[in-house]
């Protein structure tokens, strides 16, 4: 340890004997030291930044971009052989539902993008009759949830729509053919699409929309669907007909 400082003593008393005699030496080295001493913070600084700072921002970004995704959902309208495509928020779609023959918002779901159907057409679809028993239990459930705060009522009313809307049916098909003069069209990769409960598909305005959409077909006559259901049961439909899907089974509409 003393022979390490016994050196180094020495060795800066050359040195400051070197410069004192040369100080133009000294004065271009202190600024050629002091240039690599700036030089390398700068570069630490902009490593920093590049590493972090910026892939900080980078998520900030691409967090604010998910959120605006998020808030915008994907919307089709066919209206007299036309189809609309758009991106909008759910606020807008109030006011375009009734410039369409039919429309649909689509919202992905467990990584698949599903369509409900906006129009109002399950009014053809009677709802079952609720038994006495049944209507008291509701009778009963309602002054439970009487005593719950506004508060709680509403946000569990806005979660139950929230996730009731857009609920996955059970796949009903496994094969769809559209057969049009000679043509047949086997659809039933794109339907699966609108496997959602309580959408109502495969009436007439719902078909030209969906073989113009999925296939550039356009229906202007007269065209039967063949399917095999999940029972391996044969149907053969009508474009006078139309389908009700259900979470498990589903009803035809004639």
């Amino acid at each position: 340890m003393s022979n390490l400082i016994g050196g180094l003593l020495i060795g800066g008393f050359f040195t400051y004997c070197y410069f004192s005699n040369h100080p133009d030496k000294a004065k271009k080295i202190a600024t050629n030291v002091s240039w690599y001493i700036v030089y390398g913070y700068h570069r630490v600084t902009i490593w920093y930044e590049d590493a972090f700072v910026k892939e900080e921002d980078e998520n900030s970004d691409k967090e604010k971009i998910k959120k605006e995704e998020l808030e915008k959902v994907k919307f089709h309208g066919y209206n007299n052989g036309n189809i609309v495509v758009r991106n909008v928020t759910e606020e807008q779609i109030k006011d375009l539902v009734e410039k369409y023959e039919v429309c649909f918002v689509g919202k992905e779901i467990d990584n698949k993008l599903y369509f409900k159907r906006l129009e109002d057409v399950n009014d053809d679809f009677p709802e079952k009759e609720e038994s006495e028993e049944e209507k008291s239990g509701e009778e009963e459930s309602e002054e439970e949830s009487e005593e719950q705060s506004e508060e709680e009522s509403e946000e569990e009313s806005e979660e139950g729509n929230e996730e009731e809307s857009m609920v996955p049916c059970v796949r009903h098909f496994l094969q769809v053919e559209c057969v049009v003069g000679q043509e047949k069209h086997d659809i039933h990769e794109h339907i699966s699409k609108y496997y959602i409960t309580n959408n109502v598909v495969m009436d007439e305005v719902f078909m030209k929309y969906f073989m113009k959409q999925w296939y550039d077909v356009e229906l202007n006559g007269d065209y039967e669907l063949k399917i095999i259901d999940n029972n391996i049961n044969l149907v053969t439909l009508e474009k006078e007909s139309k389908i009700l899907l259900g979470k498990d089974e589903y009803e035809i509409k004639n």
